[in-house]
C-alpha cells in the first residue's frame, strides 16, 4: 500500500494513451493465458468449463472496455491507490473490471 500510494501520482499523471495501451496489454496476456486462468477459475471457485472460458473472457473484455474510455477520455485522471474485493461468483472478471 505504501509503494502505490508512493507511485500515485506519477500513475495519475501518466498519459492517458499509455494508461489504455498498458491495459490493452494486460488483456492481451490474460488472453495468452487463459488456460491457466481458466484452471484457477475451475479449482478456485468451482467453475464449470464454460464458465471459466465466460469468465476468462468477461476479464478481458473489461479490459479492452476501459482502455477504449480512456483513449475516448484523454483528460480523465486516475484514480489513486484503490481497495477491491473480489465477489465469489464472479472472482476474476469483476475484480479486473473493478481495478482496470
Amino acid at each position: 500500500l505504501h509503494a502505490a500510494h508512493a507511485y500515485a501520482l506519477d500513475w495519475q499523471t501518466t498519459a492517458p494513451s499509455v494508461r489504455a495501451a498498458a491495459l490493452y496489454r494486460a488483456a492481451d496476456l490474460l488472453e495468452q493465458q487463459t488456460l491457466d486462468f481458466m484452471a484457477l477459475a475451475i479449482r478456485e471457485a468451482g467453475k464449470s468449463l464454460p464458465n471459466a472460458v465466460a469468465e476468462v473472457r468477461e476479464a478481458v473484455d473489461f479490459l479492452r472496455y476501459y482502455a477504449a474510455q480512456t483513449e475516448s477520455q484523454p483528460q480523465t485522471q486516475a484514480l489513486g491507490p484503490v481497495v477491491c474485493i473480489s465477489p465469489w461468483n464472479f472472482p476474476l472478471a469483476i475484480f479486473i473490471g473493478e481495478v482496470s
